[in-house]
């Protein structure tokens, strides 16, 4: 149960742009985060990508939009204590490394999907690791049709087809994509495909979203080989 925003008490301030507080609701062992985006609309889409992260089977943590006194939209989600990515990197082996780096990228063909370039953080901030060495986005501002810091994506989220080459490979994403072949996308493509996940993803999706994501993830499919009938027959 997402808490309410009068029940929260804040602790802290955290990193980053938009206000985020580490908070906590007294009498009750969790921890919550709050922060808003660069507008409602925003919040309410890092919201919806939570959720369709973790519709998806991917390592989100629980979270909800929520509103305060003044009628305004934070991100509330539960705090997962841990290193991030980046700090991971530095105190573990490299055989740690890619335990956490193959559980990333499970969750690569939804990151292209969502169109989410920032999954990772410019210092692998975005990415958490709890003590069990699940890994979690903890930060989705950028997927779907806003970016975390330059307001909505040209066209909304465009259809044109996500490629595995550019952002993938830069920066702090090299951490946990950077060896991803073509051979790599394709399995984890294809285990998405035939547990269903894709199509409870899309059918979780409002109808102007969905069918953007099902034209993206068409494209996808195409230059992978990959085919599933039940995606190609759905009432989109």
């Amino acid at each position: 149960m997402i808490p309410e925003i009068p029940e929260l008490r804040p602790v802290r301030r955290l990193g980053g742009q938009w206000g985020a507080w580490l908070c906590e609701v007294p009498g009750t062992p969790r921890r919550w985060v709050k922060k808003f985006g660069m507008n409602d609309a925003h919040t309410r889409e890092e919201c919806l990508a939570d959720e369709l992260y973790r519709i998806g089977g991917v390592a989100v943590p629980p979270s909800g939009c929520k509103f305060d006194g003044e009628g305004r939209a934070w991100r509330v989600s539960l705090f997962i204590d841990g290193p991030t990515l980046d700090q991971y990197a530095r105190s573990h082996t490299p055989a740690d490394m890619e335990r956490i780096c193959f559980q990333m990228r499970a969750g690569l063909p939804l990151d292209l999907l969502f169109g989410n370039d920032d999954v990772i953080g410019a210092f692998g901030q975005n990415v958490v690791i709890d003590a069990m060495g699940v890994a979690w986005r903890v930060d989705n501002g950028s997927a779907l049709r806003w970016t975390a810091v330059h307001g909505p994506k040209p066209g909304g989220l465009s259809r044109a087809v996500p490629e595995c080459t550019s952002w993938s490979r830069t920066g702090a994403n090299g951490f946990a994509f950077g060896s991803v072949t073509a051979a790599i996308l394709k399995q984890h493509l294809a285990s998405l495909t035939r547990d269903g996940s894709l199509e409870r993803v899309l059918n979780a999706a409002p109808r102007d979203l969905r069918e953007i994501l099902a034209a993206r993830l068409g494209r996808m499919l195409a230059q992978t080989g990959i085919r599933c009938e039940s995606l190609e027959t759905a009432q989109l």
